[in-house]
């Protein structure tokens, strides 16, 4: 109602008013999503990094665990074979009794 008392000059302002609000929303709503898929890829890419970090991490880990488990192991079965006693294997491995014939058994 109050539009249609508004002049020919004062519409075209009134609708370029709203053709600019409109705009404004539109370009807000897309910086919003831009910045919020910027985020997105940062984030996944730290959780990707920190994930390969950590796994590259515990990989060695294990792997060094089981180098020195498959070391001493070989180290038992070669005491073994040069006469040494279950005793004097777990003395120089630093093994339980119990643990050195346990590996001994494997062999």
């Amino acid at each position: 109602l109050e539009e249609s008392n508004y002049t020919d000059a004062e519409l075209e302002y009134y609708d370029r008013y709203w053709d600019m609000v409109s705009t404004e929303k539109t370009l807000h709503r897309e910086l919003q999503e831009k910045a919020l898929k910027k985020g997105l890829e940062q984030g996944l890419e730290q959780g990707l990094e920190q994930g390969l970090e950590q796994g590259l991490e515990q990989g060695m880990e294990k792997g060094m665990e089981k180098g020195e488990k498959n070391t001493t192991e070989k180290f038992v079965f070669t005491l073994d074979e040069n006469g040494y006693s279950v005793e004097e294997i777990a003395k120089l491995t630093e093994l339980s009794i119990a643990e050195a014939k346990k590996i001994l058994k494997k062999f």
